[in-house]
């Protein structure tokens, strides 16, 4: 019973955390719509939402605006990421990860997907897929 009400409590508490919904990068902050790229992150796995946790560039630099916050929503600058989402259930939590070169004017999804969805959550496994947006 007590495992229940910790796996419970860790669920309200992952469906509560509510992260920040969008966030501009500095070097993105005040440009115009076309001189910029958006991420957007999202889940096939209704069970693992997904937030966008680190952003590197092609010199693998962590992109400063993130510092630990965790967004739904990114605008960038025009260039090569590494991005890697946190897709957590409140318990389980997966960090698939996808390359990106962004285009000014251009959105992304970056997706979390199961690639293994077996019955038991310790084996599933999860990767990320990048669309570009209409």
């Amino acid at each position: 019973m007590r495992k229940l009400a910790l796996l419970l409590v860790s669920l309200l508490a992952g469906a509560c955390a509510a992260p920040n919904a969008s966030l501009v990068a500095p070097s993105a902050a005040g440009k115009p719509d076309a001189e910029v790229s958006k991420l957007v992150a999202a889940s096939e796995a209704r069970l693992f939402p997904c937030t966008i946790e680190r952003v590197k560039d092609a010199a693998g630099v962590d992109v400063p605006a993130l510092a630990g916050a965790f967004v739904t929503t990114l605008t960038l600058p025009p260039g090569q990421y590494e991005v890697t989402l946190q897709c957590s259930s409140g318990y389980h939590v997966f960090k698939p990860s996808a390359t990106l070169v962004a285009k000014a004017g251009k959105g992304y999804r970056i997706t979390g997907y199961l690639i293994d969805d077996s019955i038991t959550i310790f084996t599933m496994k999860m990767r990320a897929k990048v669309t570009q947006l209409p």
